[in-house]
């Protein structure tokens, strides 16, 4: 059993067509006999037309032919309905067979029409993050950026743009060069806190000193193209407990992306070499 036929859709055309053609054929005469007939009585002798004989032969013609379209259509109906089933179906099963395909290019209209983000954006679609390398119909490339260390992991992500009418995107902007960079790093409670607090201070002001002016200028550049105000870029430390009553120290730095790492690093480490001894050791 065919596709169209699992669809309900079949067609007869050789029962009784011989007779519809036959009928089809006396219909065809007959009009355009009959047309002939009243065009000519309308003529008369007459060897200019008046205006309103012209009408009347306009009129005589149009509906000569609308009658035989309408004759024509009852003795086919049946074979005309088949047919439309026919090309419905085929076009059902199109639609259904390149769903994924159209759904791409409807992204691919949104993503312009919206704007949201062009070649060169730093950009998340659902789970994926990455520099925007190429646009396209049916997809969006990116270069993957690892999102827990910032840095190009060197694997090409070719996301179908469908995941545009799904997914949330997100447009990183600024962030492809610089970030805000925030982390923790927990620690059982201990007496010596304050002072654990002040050396993860100085190591986080020690990491971040060599691009320290830079990132200023740059968050204040930003402040100018967005018109809006930006958290402190200066470097910041502070502490508060979780909720398995431990402490946590939260750094946060505007950074360059590619650094982000290596802060992070550079931090752990001194906070590590001067770490308290675990209880009982």
């Amino acid at each position: 059993m065919t596709t169209l036929e699992q669809l309900g859709v079949t067609a007869d055309l050789g029962a009784g067509a011989g007779f519809k053609a036959l009928w089809s054929l006396l219909a065809v005469l007959a009009v355009f006999g009959l047309r002939w007939a009243l065009v000519r009585a309308v003529r008369g002798g007459a060897e200019i037309l008046t205006d309103r004989q012209r009408w009347w032969i306009s009129m005589i013609k149009n509906l000569a032919t609308a009658a035989l379209f309408a004759g024509l259509v009852a003795i086919w109906a049946d074979e005309i309905k088949a047919f439309a089933l026919s090309i419905a179906a085929v076009a059902v099963a199109f639609v259904i067979a390149t769903k994924e395909l159209w759904l791409c290019v409807t992204g691919a209209t949104w993503r312009g029409a919206s704007q949201a983000f062009s070649v060169g954006d730093w950009i998340e679609i659902g789970p994926h993050s990455g520099e925007v390398i190429e646009e396209n119909l049916l997809a969006t490339v990116l270069q993957e950026i690892d999102p827990h260390d910032f840095s190009v992991t060197g694997r090409t992500i070719w996301a179908p743009n469908s995941l545009l009418l799904t997914a949330p995107i997100v447009n990183n902007g600024f962030g492809k060069r610089f970030i805000y960079f925030q982390f923790d790093i927990h620690a059982e409670p201990h007496a010596g806190a304050a002072a654990t607090l002040a050396r993860i201070r100085d190591a986080l002001d020690a990491a971040t000193t060599e691009f320290h002016e830079l990132a200023r200028r740059y968050a204040a550049r930003i402040e100018r193209t967005a018109g809006a105000r930006l958290r402190d870029p200066a470097p910041q430390v502070t502490a508060h407990t979780t909720d398995l009553a431990k402490i946590a120290f939260r750094c946060a730095v505007f950074c360059p992306r590619e650094r982000a790492a290596a802060v992070r690093a550079a931090v752990m480490a001194a906070y590590l070499d001067g770490a308290p001894p675990p209880p009982g050791g």
